[in-house]
């Protein structure tokens, strides 16, 4: 029983989670945008005290049941190997606990981290789940799309011929909750008056950490599928409250002479695990903490003349990020911001310093005044909430006029449909002041929050006669 109601609800939280990156209407990201903010990672990255200490109690009272139910990627593993069982049968057996790489990659990855966190989040599971699936059901661009394939491969490779051997070896969330895990209150305890050794658990458990050999279950690795209590036809296995050390202790409490210790090594070990827990969140607070690099306020950019320029120098980021800094620094690259913009205006960066981060493209539209969509499903802070009347004050970059490829410098021909597009009013063209070889000029003033209404308006061909520079600090009107 269970069981199916782990299944159940596993089935209902992946659903609901896929359908954020893949909701056209609006509708799943109004009720149940919160499933994005109750992430792990994400949660820690946002400050999101609550729902942090959420999953840790949760993980302290019934084992990592989040990696089973709550966890987008896990559930998608479990996925493929159901699929594979339908195939053919399915087989696994114990394997000894790699430490040393699954702690080395924990490390390297909280180091990244404090220098990249885009890079550092193809590790995370669930931004690697959003960029996967928002990124193969529509195209963006060939370095996202390669990506997000690259990364399907790779996890069903894992899932296909390792079943949760990716959870137990290269994610770091899961590295992170088995040192909780393996104190949890509620657990699979095996009765080994009742087993006979038949090794039917080890064969169906996909995180191979049942030892059938020595009646011991590594807590560490275990994602409380149940798996193992339902396929047991002795029923040697349960899944109940236990606090006793002998089921705490897990295969790496055997002294070097091979016999067990179950009094001195396995204290020893119950004070290592708190300790590398305690060190690890302590480690990882640190650097996100004192992570800070020079901020400079950019001023006003002056129109370009004659200059020819296609695209920003500085990325474009939305209201409410905040800073080019900010946004940097608390992105995750999950791209579920990309999937609920209704103007299709954010797209994933392909630059080396903020790649798969989005930033705004006014390609094939512009940012409304009136939409704070992505503001609204951010889970980790990396763009604040803010309302429509905040986002008409915040001023995001700011349009440029390149004279040289406008129709009404190049052709005489009294265009202006960027100042009609504006909805700052923040254009205007003189008609009267003939200062550009007898032509009209256009200026912009302080009203123009970098929308980019009229850099998608502009007809001027074959490069815009006015684009957005982005500010690197964004400012307010006064």
């Amino acid at each position: 029983m269970l069981r199916k109601i782990r299944i159940a609800l596993a089935i209902l939280f992946f659903a609901l989670t896929t359908l954020l990156f893949l909701d056209y209407t609006g509708i799943v990201r109004h009720w149940f945008g919160w499933l994005a903010k109750i992430q792990f990672f994400p949660a820690l990255i946002a400050l999101n005290v609550l729902a942090v200490a959420a999953v840790i109690v949760l993980t302290f009272l019934f084992g990592r049941i989040y990696c089973s139910v709550i966890c987008p990627m896990g559930v998608f593993q479990d996925l493929v190997l159901w699929l594979r069982k339908k195939c053919r049968k399915v087989r696994f057996s114990f394997l000894p606990s790699r430490k040393w790489l699954r702690y080395g990659i924990l490390v390297v990855f909280l180091l990244v981290a404090a220098v990249s966190l885009s890079v550092a989040g193809l590790l995370d599971p669930y931004s690697a789940f959003g960029r996967m699936v928002s990124n193969l059901f529509v195209f963006r661009n060939m370095q996202v799309f390669v990506v997000a394939l690259v990364t399907f491969a790779v996890i069903v490779t894992f899932a296909w011929f390792g079943g949760r051997k990716y959870c137990n070896t290269v994610c770091p969330v899961g590295t992170l909750l088995s040192f909780v895990s393996r104190f949890s209150l509620f657990k699979t305890v095996i009765d080994a008056s009742k087993c006979n050794g038949c090794t039917l658990c080890a064969m169906k458990c996909k995180s191979s950490c049942i030892n059938v050999k020595e009646h011991s279950i590594d807590y560490s690795r275990c994602v409380v599928c149940l798996d193992c209590t339902t396929n047991c036809k002795r029923r040697a296995i349960s899944y109940k409250f236990s606090m006793s050390k002998k089921t705490m202790m897990v295969q790496d409490a055997v002294c070097e002479d091979g016999n067990r210790d179950t009094t001195n090594v396995i204290i020893h070990e119950d004070t290592i695990s708190r300790r590398g827990f305690l060190s690890t969140l302590a480690f990882f607070a640190a650097v996100t903490a004192v992570k800070a690099k020079e901020r400079k306020v950019d001023n006003p950019l002056s129109a370009i003349i004659g200059k020819e320029v296609k695209e920003s120098s500085v990325g474009i980021k939305p209201a409410g990020s905040v800073s080019v800094e900010h946004f940097s620094d608390h992105c995750t690259a999950c791209q579920l911001c990309v999937a609920a913009c209704p103007s299709k205006v954010l797209c994933p960066s392909v630059s080396l310093d903020t790649f798969l981060q989005p930033e705004l493209k006014y390609t094939h539209g512009y940012c409304r005044e009136d939409c704070t969509k992505c503001s609204e499903v951010c889970p980790t802070g990396a763009i604040k909430p803010i309302d429509t009347r905040e986002k008409t004050s915040i001023k995001i970059g700011r349009a440029t006029w390149i004279s040289d490829n406008c129709l009404i410098t190049t052709s005489g021909a009294s265009c202006g449909r960027c100042a009609k597009r504006c909805p700052q009013n923040a254009i205007t063209i003189n008609y009267g002041e003939n200062t550009i070889d007898g032509k009209p000029l256009l200026k912009i003033s302080d009203m123009c929050i970098g929308c980019g209404a009229c850099e998608y308006s502009c007809p001027a061909k074959p490069a815009k006669a006015i684009i957005v520079e982005g500010f690197k600090e964004h400012q307010y009107i006064i």
